[in-house]
């Protein structure tokens, strides 16, 4: 069961073929918004199971949202130990998807061949891990407690996938990248790789010979936290279907991304110098997969394992009894859910849910007057440059379904 839609977006242009300007950009989604009406009227277990069988893209981070303002709703106080496993099972997760726009999606920018044996290996380490893990269903269950998993194979799984990624994406080791604190790093780092070197590389320079480290700047503000004092206004405002559909926080779309969470010294020098730009946006996912990775490595490394500084933050808020919104920092940004759960309707008793929301990255990073609109506006050049840069922008903030990029010069569309 799928709902997955569609991102058309259509850059209105202005002059000839050689010389041409985006004048207007219009950013259209037919994404379903509302699917979670589909849970409506199920017990726990069952909205539980429907959620791991509609997403299909990020479907443990729907399910730790989903446990996570489920047991918030019933009461239920979430076992600490616990929601750092959750809390790490995304983390897989966010390490596969950015791996896979990396290493499948990235070649595309670079007349590269994508490197399928590469993502194949990480799809290994991650059901290995998992399946190290004992499985996702224990830990994904509302009121889970701590049990036995098998440490060593797990920090074998990961070991490995560390290789993977600092041999066959970054070129240098996750510890290294991270050190990086400049453009001149980054270029230093650039120039010691041979021209087939990993898709991260290559994209970065290309971004760099082609002059496109300016390109595509937003002043688009990123989402701020949602904590206990905050919460209760975004609670109200995702009542509103049309909120959820194309959300604002407080009179003004917001960016979620890799790129807006990211405190890096690299990240943060280039943005710096070139704002929001294609290469700074780049460096912050990289950044993240160095991160992501050194921080389940030392997780699951730990003795005892609940002894692991995991960053502790505000994952659930109760609104009132019944009622509750979760979240989690997923792949492609902060991902909300909302539920009020009642027995008060049910003939057996057990608690069910009369109403459910889901808040997505992607409505927050496709908003028709969002990051993708403002970055793409009054960019010049050739019309073949044009459509490059902005497909990669779009590569980057990157959206949970498949999008049509669309050029119109008068009444001339060119898909």
């Amino acid at each position: 069961m799928r709902f997955d839609g569609q991102i058309d977006i259509r850059l209105q242009c202005q002059g000839t073929l050689r010389d041409s300007r985006v004048c207007a950009v219009t950013v259209e989604s037919s994404r379903q918004t509302q699917t979670a009406a589909l849970l409506s009227g199920r017990t726990v277990p069952e909205a539980l199971q429907l959620i791991g069988m509609v997403f299909g893209i990020c479907g443990n981070a729907q399910s730790v949202a989903a446990v996570r303002t489920l047991e918030a709703a019933m009461g239920v106080k979430p076992d600490p130990d616990t929601d750092q496993v959750r809390q790490a099972v995304t983390d897989i997760e966010t390490l596969r998807e950015h791996l896979w726009r990396i290493l499948l999606g990235w070649p595309a920018h670079t007349e590269s061949t994508p490197d399928h044996a590469t993502l194949a290996q990480v799809l290994s380490s991650k059901q290995q891990v998992e399946q190290a893990l004992g499985g996702l269903e224990h830990w994904l269950s509302p009121g889970a407690t701590p049990r036995a998993l098998d440490q060593t194979g797990i920090i074998a799984c990961l070991e490995e996938l560390q290789t993977l990624i600092e041999t066959r994406v970054l070129g240098v080791s996750c510890d290294e990248w991270l050190k990086l604190a400049s453009l001149e790093d980054l270029i230093t780092l650039i120039e010691q790789h041979p021209e087939d070197a990993t898709p991260a590389v290559r994209l970065m320079r290309r971004i760099i010979a082609r002059e496109w480290t300016h390109s595509c700047v937003s002043p688009m503000q990123a989402l701020p936290a949602i904590h206990f004092g905050n919460a209760s206004e975004l609670i109200e405002q995702m009542q509103d279907p049309g909120f959820i559909a194309r959300p604002q926080w407080q009179e003004h779309p917001c960016e979620s991304t890799s790129f807006s969470r990211s405190r890096v010294p690299l990240t943060q020098a280039l943005r710096r110098q070139s704002g929001s730009a294609l290469l700074v946006r780049a460096t912050a996912l990289l950044s993240e997969v160095a991160l992501l990775t050194l921080r389940l490595t030392r997780f699951f490394a730990s003795r005892p394992l609940w002894d692991a500084a995991y960053p502790q933050v505000e994952t659930a808020f109760v609104a009132t009894p019944g009622q509750a919104l979760g979240q989690v920092c997923a792949a492609r940004g902060q991902l909300f859910h909302w539920a009020s759960v009642s027995t008060a309707d049910s003939a057996d008793g057990k608690p069910r849910i009369s109403e459910y929301r889901i808040l997505a990255p992607t409505e927050w990073n496709f908003h028709p007057a969002g990051v993708i609109p403002q970055a793409l506006a009054g960019l010049a050049g050739h019309a073949d440059d044009i459509r490059q840069q902005a497909a990669l922008l779009i590569e980057l903030v990157d959206p949970c379904v498949g999008y049509q990029l669309t050029l119109m010069n008068g009444d001339n569309a060119h898909a």
